[in-house]
């Protein structure tokens, strides 16, 4: 609906869908014993500004809950995880703009100050 995010499970096709459309991509990734990763759901991800500013990307959530899960495993590789949340901002083309990222819960000015930087350097591609 138009008053929530919408997201997607992550995945490396949806990665590839992202740059496809040129399109910058924002991963939360969770685990649902996380406390500041419920409230980043109940305080920040719930804001009208956030939600309207989510529609620019593709908004991903990468539940890390399993670590015995084997894609789990391979995304703690990948983005070099310490622990939950960590948010990540993507450039379409997959790059991680590292200044960005968050290990913990984040404001709504914080996110959406990202989220504006984010395509700011997208733009530059």
């Amino acid at each position: 609906s138009m008053n929530a995010i919408a997201w997607s499970p992550y995945s490396e096709e949806m990665l590839a869908a992202a740059a496809a459309a040129g399109r910058p991509v924002f991963i939360d990734s969770f685990a649902d014993w996380c406390i500041p990763c419920n409230e980043l759901d109940k305080l920040t991800f719930s804001r009208p500004e956030v939600i309207a500013a989510s529609r620019e990307f593709l908004m991903l959530k990468a539940d890390l809950t399993s670590n015995k899960d084997a894609g789990v495993k391979e995304f703690y590789k990948k983005y070099r995880i310490k622990g939950v949340p960590t948010l990540i901002f993507l450039k379409p083309d997959g790059s991680e703009i590292q200044e960005l990222r968050g290990t913990g819960f984040e404001s709504k000015d914080v996110i959406l100050s990202k989220m504006k930087r984010t395509l700011e350097l997208s733009q530059q591609e």
